[in-house]
């Protein structure tokens, strides 16, 4: 009742709902559900194919064998000036595929997923990091098999094999990092799956994986200063394959050739998190 008599009108207006944030409020919960929908990805995968897990491993061997028993002319090449060539390119590109198909499903995973973000209030960022976790799952499995590869070549266990974990956990970031930045950009302007593929293809060419860095043309070995992967492919080299073969900061290049990827690497992964934690809170409204 106001001061003079009135009955003031009571406010009808319904309280804003508050749209899901990214991560929610409870980091335990939202780890939960990273892992539950990635593992439950993971089994729908191989779900309802006779091969399973032998199809995602056919993609790495097939691009392999394209390399380097069709073209004779790298084979050739690399094999007299790079020590266990055959055993590098493999690798390599094992873990070139997991950022390319990480980061592919990541990108995707909100369209993919419309229906679920629709009708349940879970934090944005569980599809994305989900989708690099369940690539992740097919990574581990297929580095056994590289391993494997690796000692019938054969090369001998090196103690720097422990690091490998860095270097898994380097690909991971910067996987996820793409992934954040261009899903949410991908939901209103579905251009970027198309032009994606591509850059990753153009990236695949142009990166340390076929074509051992200390051998490529200089412009291209300069260009390496503005590649956030070049590091992390690099590192593969002296600590899983050769232990004589320089790292990343033992080419000889300057300082700022040397730094100017991680600068990149870590602008990348801010860039991925503010832009996801902006956008993400309209997804449903614009899947």
């Amino acid at each position: 009742m106001s001061r003079d008599g009135t009955i003031a009108a009571p406010d009808l207006t319904p309280p804003e709902i508050p749209r899901p944030s990214a991560i929610g409020g409870n980091w335990r919960r939202f780890w939960e559900l990273v892992w539950i929908t990635a593992t439950q990805d993971f089994k729908r995968r191989y779900a309802h194919s006779a091969l399973g897990y032998i199809w995602t491993l056919l993609s790495p061997m097939l691009l392999f064998a394209a390399i380097y028993l069709v073209v004779l002319q790298i084979k050739v090449r690399f094999n007299n000036q790079v020590t266990d060539y055959g055993a590098l390119l493999f690798t390599n590109i094992v873990l070139f595929q997991f950022y390319v198909q990480g980061s592919n499903r990541a990108i995707r995973s909100l369209v993919r997923n419309s229906s679920l973000l629709t009708k349940m209030s879970i934090p944005r960022m569980v599809m994305p990091l989900s989708a690099v976790l369940c690539v992740l799952f097919t990574l581990c499995m297929n580095l056994i098999v590289v391993f494997v590869w690796v000692l019938f070549w054969p090369i001998h266990p090196m103690w720097t094999w422990l690091l490998l974990p860095v270097i898994v956990s380097g690909l991971v970031l910067i996987t996820s990092a793409v992934g954040l930045l261009l899903s949410t950009i991908y939901v209103r302007y579905r251009d970027v799956g198309e032009i994606y593929p591509l850059i990753a293809r153009c990236l695949f060419y142009t990166s340390p994986v076929i074509i051992p860095i200390g051998l490529m043309p200089k412009p291209l070995f300069d260009a390496q200063s503005f590649n956030p992967i070049a590091p992390i492919i690099v590192q593969v080299r002296p600590w899983l394959i050769d232990p004589n073969a320089p790292g990343w900061f033992e080419l000889g290049k300057s300082l700022w050739w040397e730094v100017m990827p991680f600068i990149i690497f870590a602008a990348i992964c801010v860039a991925g998190w503010l832009v996801f934690t902006r956008k993400s809170r309209r997804v449903a409204e614009e899947v």
